[in-house]
This record gives C-alpha cells, structure tokens and sequence, in this order.
C-alpha cells in the first residue's frame, strides 16, 4: 500500500467546502479572524493522525485523519438580525457538502471525497460563537477521515 495523499485530501476537502457556499476567501492557512478582509471565509486545518493499532503487521495501516474546518462571517454586523441565523446557514452548507451524492452512493452511502478515501465524516462538537459582542460569527466543524 502506498502512502495517502494527504495533499490531496486536504485540497479535496477545502475545494468542496469552498463549493458549499460563495466564500470570499479561502485556505488551508488559518487566519485570525480580525486578519481576514473579506468575509464570508472558510478554512481547512489538518490537525492530526491517528494510526490505529493492526492485529498483523502485514495488514495496511487504518489512519484516521482529523480535520477542522473554520467559517467566519460577519453574521453579526448588524444590530437588529440574529447572528446565529447566518452563521447556521454557512454550517448547513458545508453539511451538505459531506452528504453522499453520485457515485459515492453506491459505494455504501459514504463521502469517498471522489474515491480519495475510504469514508469522510463530520464528526465531533461544532464550536460556535455567532459574534453577538465582536460582530464576527465562527465556528470549527471536526471532520474525520478514513483511509
């Protein structure tokens, strides 16, 4: 077994949240929120790897990736919305986008990230701040991936 492409899940994975919504910036280079200029901005971060314990050394490895994926927005700008309205909408968007659709179906209903992966998953609590006090709303989404 040759080793996984992590470059090219990472972009996988960034290339289908920048299609969840009409972001305006983008990366896999985490920004400070008050750095980024224009908004609404999505961000994907690898964060680790786990290789999970194999009963027979000529078994291939079971790595499980973790991700997480940062959206800022200026949901919170104005005074009389609620931020938490906008913020929801950039989540259910990058959600969606980890649905199964096409052939991925047929491969037992799981996102293979275009046959890139075994299986890709949300998995783990959203952090959310909707930017009641600052007026810029976030939240890290923690993505799982197995290989």
């Amino acid at each position: 077994m040759s080793a996984p492409n992590y470059e090219a899940i990472c972009n996988a994975v960034l290339d289908l949240c920048n299609n969840a919504a009409e972001f305006q910036t983008s990366g896999r280079r985490l920004m400070l929120w008050g750095a980024v200029k224009e908004l609404p901005a999505v961000f994907v971060r690898h964060t680790d790897d786990e290789y999970e314990p194999r009963s027979a050394q000529a078994l291939p490895p079971k790595i499980v990736m973790a991700l997480e994926i940062w959206i800022y927005s200026d949901a919170g700008q104005d005074p009389n919305a609620t931020p938490d309205t906008g913020l929801n909408t950039l989540i259910n968007a990058i959600e969606a986008q980890f649905v199964p659709t096409g052939a991925d179906l047929a491969l037992g209903n799981k996102q293979t990230l275009g046959g890139l992966v075994n299986r890709c998953w949300i998995e783990g609590r959203i952090e959310r701040d909707p930017g009641d006090l600052d007026k810029k709303a976030k939240a890290i989404i923690p993505l799982k991936i197995l290989i």
